[in-house]
């Protein structure tokens, strides 16, 4: 028996280090993760525990508010069970990122395994990308060919035709970032020495899959982050840093005219003509949006439900419709009216305030703490770029993963600082 039991601890516990890689192989392996932690949870009574945390009350309210409001808009319309369950999904997936992060928070030895198996996963990637890029070969020969196939403006390696490799890179970052910031007296020193280095060298493999919105977020969130740090100061080294990547990247373009056509002239060809509505244009999205919302003073009102925009678009007698509007805003108002979206809004306006008003009483040390946190909401929740759908369970499961981070994160700063005051 306690042979039978040591290998199931064994089982789940390699489960949790390496949750991002299975995830990548089949959504069975975050099931398996996610009961768990569940079982976990109310095996310790976690969350009888995470009830004296201030953030943990305020998160849990607003959750609470908006699932009410999307429960209830949905029985008024009579939305399908499917989609019903989908949203109820939501719940869940709430509760598993506070209980895997308190989880993390408690099992710190698992937490570090967890983040440096991402950071050399990723490192392994991105020399897939660079050899891709610069000799048109993989790592693994049927990658480059099914790339082949589809097309060379645009790279997803080992996640095959779901082109999603550089918003995965972008996305996992914080967890690399985070992981560094620790310091731990190990061989990934090399990184955490050449820090800046590493990062450019991250920014070019995301702008060499061709994932335009991840290369350009990551971009700007670095440069403010570096431009606000008062202790880091340009210097002659950063200045080769930079300079070196200015020409890789230059030389890569100048070699691979498919993904500088996706990178720059397809960009600009959009804004210029963002009033042209043709296939492929999310601004063509965002206009069927607005004669959604417009068609009835209920759709501006509650909206027509969740996972419904398809059926809408029929139904306004529109032809090639997409399956979500590829902008969260767009959808949260599209699928609960003006009061899902107020609500939505009034939930990320106040999260946001907390982690900028925390990371501004923070010591300059820890406010890598907080960084993580801000990274992953800016990436998630920028609102004017196009962005994944608010019920994607893909998009749903990484962000919730990348969230018990953050709940990591704060679990341990409020050992030091009084969030009440916050």
């Amino acid at each position: 028996m306690l042979l039978f039991r040591n290998f199931i601890d064994s089982f789940f516990t390699y489960s949790i280090k390496n949750i991002f890689l299975l995830l990548i192989i089949s959504r069975i392996f975050f099931i398996i993760n996610l009961i768990y932690i569940f079982y976990i949870s109310i095996k310790n009574k976690i969350f009888s525990k995470l009830k004296k945390y201030n953030f943990f009350k305020f998160s849990f309210l607003f959750f609470l508010i908006f699932y009410i409001t999307g429960l209830l808009i949905n029985i008024f319309i009579r939305n399908s069970l499917i989609n019903q369950l989908t949203f109820t999904f939501l719940i869940l997936l709430f509760f598993f990122t506070f209980y895997l992060g308190y989880y993390f928070y408690l099992q710190k030895n698992i937490y570090i395994s967890f983040s440096r198996l991402v950071l050399y996963f990723n490192i392994f990637l991105i020399a897939d990308i660079f050899l891709y890029r610069l000799f048109s070969i993989s790592i693994f020969p049927f990658i480059a060919d099914i790339h082949n196939y589809y097309g060379n403006n645009r790279y997803a390696g080992v996640f095959l035709d779901r082109k999603v490799l550089g918003g995965y890179l972008c996305v996992t970052f914080p967890i690399i970032y985070n992981y560094l910031n620790l310091k731990l007296k190990n061989v990934d020193q090399i990184f955490i020495n050449n820090i800046y280095f590493y990062i450019l060298i991250y920014l070019t493999a995301i702008i060499f899959t061709g994932d335009r919105r991840p290369a350009f977020i990551f971009g700007i969130v670095l440069l403010f982050y570096y431009l606000f740090q008062k202790k880091k100061k340009i210097n002659f080294k950063t200045i080769l840093i930079f300079l070196f990547a200015f020409i890789l990247i230059y030389l890569i373009f100048y070699l691979n005219v498919a993904i500088f056509n996706r990178v720059f002239i397809d960009t600009i060809y959009v804004i210029n003509n963002f009033n042209n509505f043709e296939r492929g244009n999310w601004f063509q999205l965002y206009h069927i949006s607005f004669e959604i919302i417009t068609h009835s003073f209920q759709n501006f009102i509650i909206g027509v439900g969740s996972k419904n925009f398809t059926q809408s678009c029929i139904d306004i007698g529109k032809l090639n419709c997409s399956t979500h509007p590829h902008n969260l805003y767009v959808e949260a108002f599209v699928n609960f009216g003006i009061v899902g979206f107020s609500i939505l809004c009034i939930c990320i306006y106040k999260y946001f305030k907390f982690l900028i008003k925390l990371l501004l009483t923070l010591r300059l040390k820890d406010r890598f703490n907080v960084f993580t946190a801000l990274f992953i909401q800016v990436y998630f929740f920028i609102p004017f770029l196009p962005s994944g759908s608010l019920f994607a369970v893909d998009l749903l499961i990484y962000y919730s993963i990348l969230n018990s981070i953050v709940i990591l994160n704060l679990l341990t700063l409020s050992n030091y600082y009084d969030f009440k005051k916050i």
